[in-house]
């Protein structure tokens, strides 16, 4: 199954959309014919790759605290059944396990119940320990986990491939992407996975609109000099964790 990715990005952070499309193209669109892109945001980015769609959301940003209400809109607007969600600050640090994805998204086309399986390790980590991580089963190498309803960040917007028709039923207007996380009502027997072989790895290049210059680290050195000349200087000098 090739499922499109949903990248969702403002006009303050429209910048990171070239050093996203240049560590995505290298590590991902160019698999498989180019992966299915759609960009969601305000003002459309320069330079997408050919693969890269853009959907315009409004043409006045929502503000954050009504973040949940641009998700809405871009979630009614397609016929997806299904689609992995990013950040435009998610940059790519290897290859993608391809393979894993795409079983992955046959599993949840077969049961219904799953809302989200989970790209990285959030799931496995989630309120800080893995320990209480219960297997579920597996997919060829990859292993499935799950927490206990209630835990923290157990629903995140890290990487996932997330049943669309599901999240639109639970989404509420009016929330940020934190108070969406932490306060979303899950339904009793929806299911949301993880792994443990992280098939989606990249670097958090914000914090709090900050570059976080331990994760520009995490890049190839090769593409972390790339990077760098796609940041201007006075977010550099302004990074944090250097």
């Amino acid at each position: 199954m090739n499922i499109p990715v949903y990248v969702l990005t403002s006009n303050k952070h429209l910048w990171c959309m070239r050093p996203f499309s240049y560590c995505f193209d290298a590590y991902w669109g160019s698999y498989w014919g180019g992966q299915n892109v759609i960009v969601a945001g305000y003002e459309k980015p320069s330079d997408l790759p050919y693969y890269m769609s853009f959907y315009q959301i409004a043409n006045d940003e929502i503000p954050a605290d009504k973040w949940s209400d641009g998700l809405i809109r871009l979630l009614s607007s397609t016929q997806d059944e299904f689609f992995i969600f990013m950040l435009e600050d998610y940059l790519l640090t290897r290859p993608v396990d391809l393979h894993a994805i795409s079983a992955l998204g046959d599993l949840m086309s077969e049961n219904s119940q799953i809302l989200r399986i989970d790209l990285t390790t959030d799931v496995l980590h989630a309120n800080g320990d893995s320990r209480d991580a219960s297997d579920v089963g597996y997919l060829g190498s990859i292993d499935l986990v799950e927490k206990k309803p209630g835990t923290q960040y157990r629903f995140s917007f890290q990487a996932g491939i997330w049943n669309k028709a599901k999240l639109l039923e639970i989404l509420k207007p009016g929330m940020s992407p934190w108070n969406v996380e932490l306060y979303t009502e899950i339904p009793e027997g929806s299911l949301i996975y993880g792994t443990r072989q992280w098939p989606v790895r990249y670097a958090n290049l914000l914090w709090k609109s900050k570059v976080d210059l331990a994760q520009l680290k995490l890049l190839h050195p090769e593409k972390r000099d790339a990077v760098i000349t796609m940041i201007s200087e006075d977010l550099l000098k302004g990074g944090i964790n250097g």
